[in-house]
């Protein structure tokens, strides 16, 4: 399988398969098992820390025009970020996976989804970024999301880099099984 294949059987079985099973917030083991999945079908990659900010187009407005306090946006106004702290105690920080080709993949990115302000569910592939000072930039509908590389490597220590290891192996072998199937 080429590397858009892979991708694509990746995402379609994390949606049906793992997706159900995990909490929201599971970036570290979806980048993990992204990461590995990709590795076994000899796809180069990278598993990236960053902070993460997600604005809608009314923040970036807001933004635009030097009003950084978010308390005093109109109401249509969001923004959401991961990055600064982590209030449930586990990695403060978001995790996606950059192909060599420079395919940007984040599993978890529904858990950023705010319907009705920001839209984004499910699982995301982005095969066009934009690079400023280090941060990546992503453009999808009225939301522009802004990846923040840190280099923090901490999430190699949170229980959940363990399980992108049995989550990956499910996903290679839901992948497998379906290939000898057709």
């Amino acid at each position: 399988m080429n590397e858009p294949e892979v991708i694509d059987e990746l995402v379609r079985i994390w949606g049906r398969d793992i997706a159900p099973t995990m909490r929201a917030d599971c970036c570290v083991a979806a980048a993990r098992a992204t990461s590995l999945v990709l590795d076994y079908y000899g796809v180069p990659n990278k598993v990236l820390a960053c902070e993460l900010f997600v604005f809608n187009d009314a923040a970036l407005a807001e933004l635009e025009r030097g009003n950084e306090d978010y308390r005093t946006w109109p109401e249509g106004a969001w923004s959401i970020g991961a990055g600064h702290h982590s209030p449930g105690g586990g990695y403060a920080g978001h995790l996606i996976v950059r192909t060599h080709s420079g395919t940007l993949i984040d599993l978890s990115a529904g858990q950023f989804n705010r319907p009705g302000r920001i839209a984004i569910d499910g699982p995301r592939v982005w095969t066009h970024h934009e690079v400023h000072y280090g941060v990546l930039f992503v453009r999808e509908g009225d939301v522009l999301l802004s990846f923040s590389l840190t280099g923090n490597p901490s999430y190699r220590k949170a229980p959940d880099w363990k399980r992108g290891h049995e989550v990956a192996a499910l996903i290679i072998r839901a992948i497998n099984n379906e290939r000898i199937g057709k």
